[in-house]
C-alpha cells in the first residue's frame, strides 16, 4: 500500500504573485493590483499600480 493524498479544492491566497519571464503581476483576490517588468540585465523594475490599489 502507498500514500494517496485526495485534495479537493484549494483556496486561493488573499495576495498572490504571478509571474511569466520579466514580468510580474501582483493580484488581490481576481482583481489586478500591481504590475511589474524587470530589466533584461536584471538592473531594476518598473511598476505600475492599478486603480484597484
Amino acid at each position: 500500500m502507498g500514500l494517496s493524498l485526495d485534495v479537493r479544492d484549494r483556496s486561493r491566497p488573499g495576495l498572490c504573485v504571478f509571474s511569466a519571464g520579466r514580468r510580474l503581476l501582483l493580484a488581490q483576490g481576481s482583481r489586478p493590483v500591481l504590475l511589474a517588468d524587470v530589466d533584461v540585465h536584471h538592473e531594476g523594475v518598473d511598476f505600475w499600480r492599478t486603480d484597484a490599489w
